[in-house]
């Protein structure tokens, strides 16, 4: 009886094989146990620009100048949590200041496997206009989240020579001059 041949691996790519199925089994312990679609619907609760003016360690206007790459953390009730980046080059400071452009996070995106949906977070577009009310969060080296969630920051229109802020989540514009006063008289 005749010894059919058959084809056989190479040693290197049975090693290669190996170690494309190890980061394979690597990345799918790592992810598995978070994968999935989460929603949360936090209750915020209200706050005005006085309040976040006083709350706030930076309040600047500038504009959103791109996404950066998720990452996962804790989120405020200690649970594992979801945070999309976004860079913001400011050009007016009201309190604080730097002369770099800001990372600011919001609650909910994707990382890995895992997508959170937070209701009453600030919604950024690449290119935007807008004004915000940040603070710091420990352990988070320098990067901002907003005052108040979503009313924390507001989308800046120009129209007829006035430039209009309005808050995306509630739907309310008021003068940008409003906020800069109130700003000013909260501190």
């Amino acid at each position: 009886m005749a010894h059919a041949n058959h084809p056989t691996m190479a040693k290197g790519q049975r090693w290669n094989l190996l170690a494309a199925v190890a980061v394979i089994a690597a990345f799918l312990t790592f992810e598995l146990p978070h994968a999935g679609v989460t929603t949360y619907h936090p209750l915020v609760k209200q706050v005005d620009v006085p309040i976040m003016a006083k709350e706030a360690e930076a309040v600047l206007s500038g504009v959103v100048e791109k996404q950066l790459n998720s990452v996962r953390g804790l989120g405020p009730a200690g649970d594992d949590m979801v945070f999309t980046r976004w860079l913001i080059k400011p050009d007016r400071w009201y309190k604080g200041s730097t002369t770099k452009p800001i990372v600011v996070r919001a609650m909910g995106g994707q990382f890995g496997l895992t997508v959170v949906d937070v209701e009453d977070q600030p919604q950024y577009a690449v290119g935007e206009r807008v004004m915000m009310f940040l603070k710091a969060q420990s352990g988070w080296d320098n990067e901002y989240r907003t005052v108040g969630e979503f009313q924390g920051k507001f989308h800046l229109e120009t129209a007829n020579g006035t430039v209009t802020a309005r808050q995306s989540e509630s739907g309310q514009s008021q003068p940008l001059t409003a906020i800069e006063s109130a700003i000013r008289s909260s501190m």
